[in-house]
C-alpha cells in the first residue's frame, strides 16, 4: 500500500470515530493501550451486571410490553452467559499452554476510553522519571524520513517524540483500539503542528498498518494486553519494510511501584520465545530502564 493510500485510510477511520465512540468498545475483545497506571491507581475490575427493568410509570402497559421486557432480559442474559463462557474458555486455554508450548496468559482487560483522564497519568512527570522516553527514542536509532508505528499509542506519549525524530519527511502511525485515544492524538497533533503524526483506529487482532512500509514497530506497556501474541507478531512481520524492526518495552517480573500485577506480566524470555515462534530474532536488548526491559527484534532469515 502506498503511503498516500495509507494516509487516506487513516483519515477515513478518523471520520468514523464519532460513531465508534457512541457504540463503545466491545467487551468481548482484549487488548490494551499504551501504559498501565501505577498499581495504587488501578481501578478494580468488576464483572457485575447492572441490567434491570425500569419501574412502570403506570398500570396501563399492555401484556405485549411485558413480553417485550422479558425478551430484552433474556437477550441480556444470553449475552452475559456467552461472555462468561468466552472468558472461561480463554482462561482454560491459557492454563493449558499455547502454540509451541508457550505460556499464553489471558490478556489484561480494562477500559482506557476516557482519554482526558488517562492523559493525566500517561503524560505525567512522574512517568518521565522511570519511562525515560528521550533515552528510549535515542536508543532506537531513528532517522529522518523513517516510518514508525506506535501500537497501543494511547495519548501519543511516545508517538509525538517519534514524529519529531523522523521529521516532516517521515510518518508516525499512532495505532490504538480506543476511538477516544485516536481523537485525542489527532487534536494534539493539530495543536503541535505535527502533520506527520497519523492516528489509526486499530483492531484488536490487527493494528491496521500499511503493508511493507514500517521501519519500526514500537509497542510499549502493551504486549501483555494482547491475546494471541504469536499470531499478532506474524501479522506485524507483513507490515515491516525491508530491514524493519519490532521494539517491545514492557515491565519486569515481580512487584514494582508501577505497571500491572505480577500475574499479568511476561518475562523478557517469554516475549523472546513468542517473537521467535513468529519468525523473528532478538537483535538488541539495551538496558535503559529501571522497571522495564527493551527488546528489539528483526525478521529471521527465511
Amino acid at each position: 500500500m502506498r503511503r498516500q493510500d495509507a494516509l487516506a485510510l487513516a483519515f477515513l477511520l478518523i471520520l468514523a470515530l464519532p460513531a465508534a465512540i457512541a457504540a463503545g468498545p466491545d467487551p468481548n475483545l482484549a487488548a490494551g493501550p499504551e501504559a498501565d497506571p501505577p498499581r495504587e491507581a488501578q481501578d478494580s475490575d468488576s464483572d457485575s451486571d447492572s441490567d434491570s427493568d425500569s419501574e412502570e410509570d403506570s398500570d396501563s402497559d399492555s401484556d405485549s410490553d411485558g413480553r417485550e421486557h422479558e425478551a430484552v432480559h433474556a437477550g441480556h442474559a444470553a449475552m452475559h452467559a456467552e461472555h462468561a463462557a468466552s472468558l472461561a474458555e480463554r482462561e482454560q486455554s491459557a492454563q493449558a499452554g499455547g502454540e509451541h508450548g508457550l505460556r499464553h496468559r489471558g490478556p489484561l482487560e480494562h477500559s482506557f476510553a476516557d482519554a482526558e483522564a488517562w492523559a493525566e497519568r500517561f503524560e505525567s512527570s512522574e512517568r518521565d522519571e522511570w519511562q525515560r522516553p528521550d533515552q528510549v527514542v535515542a536508543a532506537l536509532g531513528l532517522e529522518p524520513g523513517m516510518t514508525v508505528a506506535d501500537i497501543g499509542s494511547g495519548t501519543g506519549y511516545f508517538a509525538r517524540r517519534f514524529a519529531a525524530a523522523v521529521g516532516a519527511g517521515g510518518a508516525v502511525y499512532a495505532a490504538d483500539v480506543e476511538p477516544e485515544m485516536a481523537v485525542y492524538v489527532r487534536r494534539r497533533a493539530d495543536e503541535d503542528g505535527q502533520a506527520n503524526l497519523i492516528p489509526v483506529l486499530a483492531s484488536y487482532d490487527d493494528p491496521r498498518l500499511p503493508d511493507g512500509e514500517v521501519d519500526l514497530v514500537f509497542i510499549c506497556n502493551t504486549w501483555h494486553h494482547i491475546g494471541d501474541r504469536v499470531d499478532y507478531a506474524r501479522r506485524l512481520a507483513a507490515d515491516l519494510a525491508p530491514g524493519g524492526r519490532v521494539a517491545i518495552v514492557d515491565f519486569l517480573p515481580g512487584e514494582l511501584p508501577v505497571g500491572p500485577g505480577p500475574e499479568h506480566k511476561l518475562s523478557a524470555a517469554e516475549v523472546e520465545a513468542e517473537l521467535t515462534a513468529a519468525g523473528f530474532r532478538l537483535a538488541a536488548a539495551p538496558e535503559l530502564l529501571p522497571y522495564q526491559y527493551v527488546l528489539v527484534f528483526e525478521r529471521g532469515a527465511g
